[in-house]
């Protein structure tokens, strides 16, 4: 299987809109939006415009399956966070995420020159929390009820990776090297 990243396309929107009003893709995120598809090109045009935030289609043998991104980037403080969801889960597999994953380490620390990533996972996501740690994320804090979201409170885990530490571990991980610096 062939995994890459791309960017986002007008023609991308629909799919992207459906993918996060996805109750297992909302199941584990702070909102429940309702997407107006016709206010999708204007989205599209503030994030391409944006130079705090990056965001790419996930493809898998050229079938968009899922969207990867950055945000908050700070070339002062240099660092980030970053997240991603999987809306098509039929070409998914542990071996895309851990290559989305690390490649996107690799973006980070070696393309951009950041020195620290981070990303927040709702505590009941608990996969995604083990493929974080097992990339080389570490949990900073974990704080109880931090969302609430339909009368909910969910737990988020705080998680991070520094440069020095990526690059301490990198040469013992195995992954395909996905190209995030094509765009």
């Amino acid at each position: 299987m062939l995994y890459s990243v791309r960017e986002i396309e007008y023609c991308d929107l629909e799919k992207i809109a459906k993918w996060r009003m996805l109750p297992e893709v909302t199941r584990f995120m702070p909102t429940d939006p309702v997407i107006d598809l016709q206010k999708q090109p204007e989205w599209l045009k503030r994030v391409r415009e944006c130079t705090d935030r990056k965001k790419w289609i996930i493809e898998v043998d050229k079938k968009p399956i899922g969207i990867i991104s950055l945000s908050d980037i700070d070339m002062v403080k240099k660092n980030c966070s970053w997240g991603y969801y999987i809306g098509d889960k039929t070409l998914s597999s542990l071996k895309l995420v851990l290559s989305l994953e690390m490649s996107l380490y690799d973006y980070v620390f070696d393309s951009l020159g950041l020195k620290e990533l981070h990303n927040e996972v709702f505590s009941i996501n608990e996969w995604v929390v083990k493929i974080h740690l097992a990339c080389g994320s570490w949990i900073e804090k974990e704080i109880k009820d931090e969302v609430e979201k339909n009368g909910e409170f969910y737990s988020v885990v705080h998680m991070s990776i520094t440069k020095d530490k990526w690059e301490e571990i990198k040469k013992n991980k195995k992954y395909e090297k996905i190209d995030f610096c094509t765009i």
